[in-house]
């Protein structure tokens, strides 16, 4: 057998040790595919199939092993935004800054069917009723239901705020919309039916400060948590619609939200970590799960499986997390050989389809792999993970490597069901960079834009480069001097509200400056300084409004709320060169 000391070698190979595997959070697996930050995750009402939309302008679908199970839905021609399987499976919809909706039909390998035009702004948010027959949408322009043949059923023209930030049906089919500082009751024929209620039966018209980002229902019915631009997550109970907790985070703005299968538990979106509480705000964990190396942008959990939990974010990658405490230990008259190797049992099993093991590439990664074929599985489970490895090495484009898995795996346990040759060439073909319209932020071809441009509340005009056009050829990391018009007019952001402008390069993951600082109401003229990127390319240079505290405070990481500007921000533009 392997002594002690190549044991312990394997588990620090695997980045796991005794206290990790019992105590912290389990990262269970790794989806990587997403050329652009992650935006939304749904997961088919059969638990079986993940499906995660991008800035990239795609949607893939996974299966829970990290396989693309069918080739990704590229019709979109900007960002996917939002994303949702109906309730009977059938149908998945998504949403885009294209402005429109697209339903594609699951049944029928993701064929597409109904496109659905007329919202005119960015969509942000989408929803199923529960019966399927309905989808409402949420974006820059309101909200709209839909049949699904693409008829607008209803608009909803008293919103509390033109821009809606997310939308969500109740059991009972009542709509739901988070727009301006608060969240508003709909019956599906228009009915306005009220917002939450403070303690003495008042409407709340802030439930957060200035914005409600993000709406969470329990698969129960009974509770409905809200985030917004502050550092508090609301939990309303939905039979008073009055708040029943408020838990504060220690960030100035919380992230995503989602309750968990058995209603007991809302994973919260705290920058690039996650924390779980109870219904009561009691962290299930000392420490948050964390991993991700940019903002998390997506929380679900498994329909079936409470305890995982699986989120994305701006680093473009997916992660599943066991969220239970580990009961299996070692026990405590064990000798150390026998604890190591108990431990070693977890670590493979747990991390069976993660990438740490799959493609470990490294001399330390391919041992652990092979410790655990060699002293942990038998034939069949051994050969299983070369399949699951083999699929992984066929969507990285090695057919041949894939192949050779495919064989060891026949060889090992002649009963393992392998890839045919066409499923390899399908796996490679599905994780293919786009071939459809290019999203990307370096767009080489693209044409001179217009050196004005309006944006939601903002417009800017006059704008020009070091006392140019507002096109400039740039050396990397140049700075560079800008001027601009700006006028800012929001007379629904409310008298109290403080206003920015933000300008920077789209892809980044903040803005680069603040040109403004006021009331709901300002114009004026503006000069300030841009970073070029350090990578040769073609790059946008876009604004947006924000409201932070203040220039100083956090305004730039207004950049990425609820996604970055899009195209129609496009005010100027600097091509990078070697």
């Amino acid at each position: 057998g392997e002594s002690q000391e190549r044991l312990g070698r394997v588990l620090q190979s695997a980045q796991l040790t005794l206290s990790d595997l019992v105590n912290n959070p389990m990262e269970i697996n790794l989806l990587e595919g997403h050329g652009k930050h992650v935006t939304a995750i749904a997961i088919h009402p059969d638990g079986n199939v993940l499906a995660s939309s991008s800035e990239d302008g795609t949607v893939r679908l996974w299966d829970l092993e990290g396989n693309l199970v069918a080739a990704p839905l590229r019709e979109h021609t900007d960002y996917v935004n939002a994303i949702a399987f109906s309730p009977d499976g059938r149908y998945l919809v998504t949403a885009s800054s294209d402005q429109t909706l697209r339903l594609w039909d699951w049944t029928n390998g993701g064929a597409a069917l109904n496109v659905l035009a007329g919202h005119q702004g960015k969509i942000t948010s989408v929803a199923f009723s529960p019966d399927g027959e309905e989808i409402v949408s949420g974006g820059y322009d309101g909200m709209k239901l839909w049949n699904l043949e693409g008829k607008v059923i209803h608009q909803f023209p008293k919103l509390a705020n033109k821009r809606v930030n997310a939308v969500a049906f109740l059991p009972d089919g009542t709509l739901l919309s988070a727009s301006g500082s608060t969240v508003q009751f709909w019956e599906r024929g228009g009915k306005f039916l009220g917002t939450p209620v403070s303690k003495n039966d008042e409407p709340i018209a802030e439930l957060h400060k200035w914005a409600v980002n993000t709406l969470a229902v329990s698969a129960d019915g009974k509770y409905l948590a809200t985030t917004g631009n502050d550092n508090a997550v609301r939990l309303i109970s939905l039979e008073t619609r009055k708040i029943k907790e408020t838990f504060l985070e220690t960030v100035d703005s919380v992230g995503q939200v989602a309750f968990d299968a058995d209603s007991q538990h809302v994973a919260i979106a705290l920058g690039n970590s996650i924390k779980i509480r109870n219904l009561t705000g009691a962290s299930i964990r000392t420490e948050d799960f964390t991993g991700h190396q940019g903002n998390i942008s997506a929380v679900v959990w498994h329909p079936q499986e409470s305890h995982k939990l699986i989120t994305g974010s701006w680093d473009t990658t997916i992660r599943f997390w066991n969220t239970t405490q580990s009961t299996e230990k070692s026990s405590s008259t064990a000798t150390d050989e026998e604890q190591i190797r108990n431990t070693l049992d977890i670590a493979c099993n747990r991390l069976f389809a993660h990438p740490s093991l799959l493609l470990g590439t490294d001399g330390q990664g391919i041992t652990a792999s092979e410790t655990c074929r060699n002293n942990v599985w038998d034939n069949d489970s051994a050969a299983a993970f070369l399949v699951l490895q083999g699929r992984k090495l066929a969507q990285q484009g090695n057919i041949q490597q894939a192949v050779d898995t495919f064989e060891a795996a026949s060889d090992l346990y002649p009963d393992v069901e392998v890839p045919s040759a066409v499923d390899v060439q399908n796996l490679a073909a599905f994780a293919a960079p786009p071939e459809g319209p290019d999203t990307s932020t370096l767009a080489e071809n693209s044409p001179d834009i217009a050196n004005q441009a309006t944006y939601g509340q903002v417009r800017l005009s006059e704008f020009t480069l070091n006392g140019g056009g507002n096109t400039i050829t740039a050396a990397p990391g140049e700075v560079l001097n800008a001027t601009t018009n700006y006028l800012y007019d929001c007379p629904e952001c409310g008298g109290g509200s403080i206003n920015q402008i933000i300008v920077g390069i789209a892809g980044e993951d903040a803005a680069q400056t603040c040109i403004y600082n006021g009331s709901t109401q300002g114009e004026g003229d503006s000069t300030f300084k841009l970073t070029a990127p350090e990578e040769p390319g073609r790059y946008y240079i876009r604004f947006r409004y924000a409201q932070a505290y203040g220039c100083e405070e956090d305004a730039l990481g207004w950049w990425r709320v609820d996604g970055e500007p899009t195209a129609a921000a496009n005010i100027g533009t600097i091509v990078v060169t070697d």
